[in-house]
């Protein structure tokens, strides 16, 4: 078995020091891989990113102004792999070909 290693110092020079890394594997999404500050290889059991991207509550608090546009407006998205029909003017979709 291999030891881990978290600094490496060569002729009183500091190559390499991961002594100071926070990261940890609830932290990671799962299946992610990164080493913590021993130098052990860790693998990702949160879920944050995915949490993340999935939010559609605007997370960052984006404002209507900060996008250029002067009032709020609320638009329909639709992700399909058939063509469009129905909807209103200003809605947006998207066609996924397979």
């Amino acid at each position: 078995m291999v030891m881990p290693v978290n600094k490496v110092v060569y002729g009183g020079e500091t190559l390499i020091d991961l002594t100071s890394l926070t990261v940890s594997a609830d932290t990671m999404d799962e299946g992610v891989t990164a080493v913590d500050a021993s130098g052990a290889v860790i693998t990702g059991t949160g879920s944050s990113l995915s949490e993340h991207i999935n939010d559609t509550n605007n997370p960052h608090g984006v404002t209507p102004a900060q996008i250029g546009l002067t009032t709020e407006q609320t638009r329909t998205i639709t992700v399909s792999t058939s063509a469009p029909s129905g909807g209103n003017n200003g809605d947006i979709w998207i066609v996924v070909s397979s």
